[in-house]
């Protein structure tokens, strides 16, 4: 489980990165997106499906709780205040989070043993790599403006 907790971020990490992943997840749905297509293109949906903290809280001793729900909420917490400044913002807010989720693993909250990696490189890949567009964009130019 843990192999494929990490090939899972690690991969995420550098796929989320790519421009074509970037295009899939951020043009409006088509109307062919259905189903599953259509709700992983939702940025809440996918990612509140990352549950590996909560994963590695139940899987790994010394289950530590506390960890998985911390890093969890953090991520969805993460995740709507990184979408609910504007557009222009968002890069810069992305890497505010990324930096106190680094913080935090460092000096709050002790790594369940062999996963100090995991917290800074889930926000890594959602809230950087997923969520943030790469266009440049300027206030006046979001859209509806």
């Amino acid at each position: 489980m843990a192999g494929v907790i990490a090939a899972d971020i690690f991969g995420g990490v550098v796929a989320n990165a790519l421009c074509t992943c970037k295009r899939f997840y951020h043009v409006p749905l088509k109307e062919n997106e259905v189903g599953l297509t259509r709700r992983l293109k939702n940025p809440y949906f996918f990612s509140a499906l990352h549950v590996y903290p909560l994963l590695v809280a139940l899987l790994f001793p010394p289950g530590d709780w506390l960890y998985g729900v911390v890093w969890y909420a953090a991520l969805l917490t993460s995740t709507v205040i990184a979408l609910q400044v504007p557009l222009y913002l968002q890069p810069p807010m992305a890497f505010l989070l990324i930096t106190l989720a680094i913080t935090t693993n460092f000096y709050l909250i002790e790594p369940v043993p062999g996963f100090k990696w995991l917290g800074p490189l889930l926000f890594l890949k959602i809230v950087y790599g997923h969520l943030v567009r790469e266009e440049p964009y300027l206030p006046l130019m979001e859209p509806g403006v």
